[in-house]
């Protein structure tokens, strides 16, 4: 009787602990879908957070165990510093309850399986980031600041212990550009907290020197030297800080030898540059550190830079070479010589470097200037629009495929043409026009809203050869392409999700894709149907096929679970597919729990495509037939682990993503290694049909017309592939979508409305 009673217990226990479970996820489910609606803009904590972090709250205390609940939970109390009215001492109070539940969350979680909540510092749930505090601590008195410090000083020494393992994981290979970046965010992450200057100088110093030091005997040393704003000597405070003490370090660590031999060790004259920056601070800080001293000392080091890099120093280039020099010198002459400024005297050392008067400013000087502009005046591009078109001959030359490698110049470009193709005026249209005469460039404004109002909107867009579809908020637009014109179509239910993408369904829908939800917009019948209540996984992708809906669940990340779920029209007699999380996961992927997946394509009549890439295993194309209800890899293939997209073109090719920055094609059933997009030499790159050398890869979504022109709104590019040298110079605006128009046309949404583009031969 008694090990009855026992197993009651037991068995009660049991069934009251699932149903916490369950109870638990829909507090989290509900929370999730309440924050997406809250969070607006960054490092703003909205009116409703705290009620709504009842929510995550009431899931921790009701399953304790589950690691996801408790990161939220404690990510959201500490979003709240930036609560309008919020003191110091209750900033202060949330930061010291973030530091005890972090160190507590390590104790309880010692293992997180999913790498995006390794970090306690991060959430990929949330839009705000609670430790880029420097807009709080502007105006904290001295007494405040040395509280901040403090504070960050113990999440430092979290930051550092959890960086340890990742630094030790790739610190020892530095073979390409991408592990470079993952070392200094490792090594210099944590200078960005509010931290003292004697901290930051020595910290920093010593990042860069270590780096150097695994770097000098490197045969795959990335070429160029990046002078980082949190490297060496980054100074992060000018008003708080022991001067004559914190002066005295950085006197100490500039006297270190090691640092400029390794420099010179490297042999190339990035690393060069950088050993001379670093000698003119040593000689400066050793001088009287009086205003004439260094403008002497400018101008010796200018005629070295010259010598260096083989090419002029002048106003419009100098900054590429005086990045923490600046730094460190302003914070000096502000304590030595307040009326000194450290730009000014650097433009009396150029034109005192040469006898001659400064030529001319080239064409290219001109616009890396602009975007600098740009950048401190929202007006500039737009008070330069006479020049650009005076000198439309020679910039029209700057840009093109070979220039998407993230440097000055490209940088200036992508930010200029965006201003350009925003302003949506007649001056603007005319510069357009004189820069591009090759193309029949026409802009169509959006007829609800002013160009003024087009950061507060947020548009989604799909469509095919006919016309686009627009949807902004709730109100959805179609723009004909035949005769340009706009429409107004029924419009979504307010209450819809505002984070959600558009999609274009071939069978004559528009498909509004949020987590939870999916909105159908009938284009023949002019209707919306909504279908709510999803599974909280992500949907990668969707497709109409038939009378049913199906949809992908999975996400970018390698680590989500996979399924196909599908329903009719109405959102009834839902079925699901094929599930990851099944007992014994999907027979015909046997072993797989875990992947990431890319879009939903139709391929044929009844079969859909999907890219599934596992971390470390078995990846390519599945197919899915949705008449005989069977699952199967169709390809198999070599793809990234996470971010996968698949597109079909207009004329029925697919193309899709493979591994790192390359492009298969498929085509007459049967898949093609199609394009790297990537700088040249990089070893994780194979041979490909085409080869575009730009410094960021991801070129879908995009356009590839028949004779293989590669147009990608995101990555602003424009590139006949079979022939790139060929290519006519084109500035693009920066969108998410592309649409084909004509034999050889194209249209391009933008925040402010519609522009179309045509070639005149």
């Amino acid at each position: 009787m008694h090990k009855i009673l026992c197993l009651g217990v037991l068995l009660v226990s049991l069934l009251a602990a699932a149903d916490n479970h369950r109870e638990a996820e829909i507090f989290f489910k509900e929370y999730l879908a309440e924050i997406s609606r809250l969070q607006k803009s960054m490092n703003v904590t909205p009116e409703g957070w705290p009620e709504a972090g009842k929510k995550i709250a009431a899931a921790v205390a009701l399953d304790p165990g589950r690691w996801l609940y408790a990161h939220c939970d404690q990510f959201h109390r500490v979003c709240g510093i930036y609560a309008k009215g919020l003191s110091q001492p209750e900033r202060a109070s949330l930061y010291r309850r973030f530091l005890a539940d972090a160190r507590q969350f390590k104790k309880t979680f010692p293992v997180i399986p999913d790498r995006r909540f390794r970090s306690v510092f991060d959430n990929p749930h949330f839009q705000i980031a609670p430790f880029s505090t420097h807009r709080l601590t502007a105006r904290l008195s001295a007494e405040e600041r040395q509280e901040m410090i403090a504070i960050f000083a113990d999440f430092r020494t979290m930051v550092l212990a959890e960086e340890a393992e990742r630094t030790s994981a790739i610190s020892d290979r530095f073979q390409n550009q991408q592990e470079v970046f993952l070392y200094l965010n490792a090594v210099t992450t944590p200078l960005a907290f509010v931290v003292d200057n004697r901290t930051a100088f020595q910290a920093s110093h010593a990042a860069e020197k270590d780096l150097l030091r695994r770097y000098a005997n490197s045969p795959g040393l990335f070429c160029q030297y990046y002078n980082h704003k949190d490297r060496f000597p980054m100074v992060m405070e000018k008003r708080h800080d022991d001067f004559e003490a914190t002066f005295a370090l950085l006197k100490q660590l500039l006297d270190d030898q090691e640092l400029p031999d390794l420099l010179r060790k490297i042999k190339q004259k990035e690393y060069d540059a950088r050993r001379l920056e670093l000698l003119a601070l040593r000689e400066y800080v050793h001088s009287d550190l009086t205003a004439e001293a260094l403008l002497q000392i400018l101008i010796g080091y200018f005629r070295a830079l010259e010598t260096c890099i083989g090419g002029e120093i002048t106003t419009r280039n100098a900054f590429h070479y005086t990045g923490s020099l600046e730094d460190a010198c302003q914070w000096i002459l502000g304590k030595v010589a307040p009326k000194a400024d450290f730009d000014r005297l650097a433009e009396q050392a150029i034109a005192r470097c040469r006898d001659n008067p400064p030529e001319a400013v080239s064409d290219l000087e001109f616009l890396v200037a602009l975007g600098k502009q740009r950048s401190q005046n929202n007006a500039a591009v737009y008070q330069a629009l006479g020049e650009i078109r005076s000198r439309a001959a020679g910039l029209r030359q700057l840009k093109n495929h070979l220039l998407l490698r993230g440097n000055p110049t490209d940088i200036a470009y992508q930010d200029v043409a965006d201003d350009l193709y925003h302003f949506g005026t007649q001056e603007s249209l005319a510069t357009i026009a004189a820069l591009f005469p090759d193309f029949a460039i026409a802009f169509y404004p959006f007829p609800h809203f002013a160009a003024a109002e087009a950061a507060y909107h947020a548009l989604g867009s799909c469509g095919n050869q006919d016309g686009i579809f627009l949807l902004d908020m709730s109100r959805l637009f179609h723009f004909s392409l035949a005769d340009r014109t706009y429409s107004e179509r029924a419009r979504l239910s307010d209450d819809f999700p505002t984070r959600r993408r558009l999609l274009y369904d071939d069978a004559g829908y528009c498909l509004a894709i949020a987590t939870e939800a999916i909105g159908i917009y009938d284009i023949g019948q002019n209707s919306w149907t909504l279908i709510r209540d999803l599974s909280g996984d992500d949907i990668t992708g969707a497709a109409m096929v038939g009378d049913r809906l199906y949809y992908l669940h999975g996400a970018s990340s390698s680590d989500s679970h996979v399924a196909l779920h599908s329903c009719d029209r109405q959102g009834n007699r839902r079925k699901m597919h094929f599930s990851t999380r099944r007992d014994g996961g999907v027979p015909e992927l046997p072993g797989i729990t875990v992947g990431s997946t890319s879009d939903l394509v139709k391929y044929g009549r009844d079969k859909l495509v999907f890219t599934f890439g596992v971390k470390r295993g078995q990846a390519g194309i599945c197919e899915f037939d949705t008449a005989a209800e069977t699952l199967r890899w169709r390809w198999k293939m070599r793809l990234r682990p996470f971010y996968n997209m698949l597109q079909k073109m207009p004329d029925g090719r697919i193309l899709g993503s493979a591994f790192h920055s390359q492009y298969f094609i498929l085509e007459d059933d049967q898949p093609e290694l199609f394009l790297t997009a990537a700088e040249p030499g990089n070893p994780s790159v194979r041979q490909t049909r085409y080869h575009v050398a730009i410094h960021d890869g991801e070129v879908l979504p995009g356009l590839l017309t028949t004779a293989d022109i590669l147009i990608s709104p995101r990555r602003q590019l424009y590139v006949n592939l079979k022939d790139p040298a060929a290519t006519p110079p084109l500035w693009l605006p920066r969108g998410s979508n592309v649409f084909p128009l004509g034999a050889t046309g194209f249209a391009i949404p933008t925040p402010v409305g519609v522009y179309t583009f045509e070639g005149r031969k």
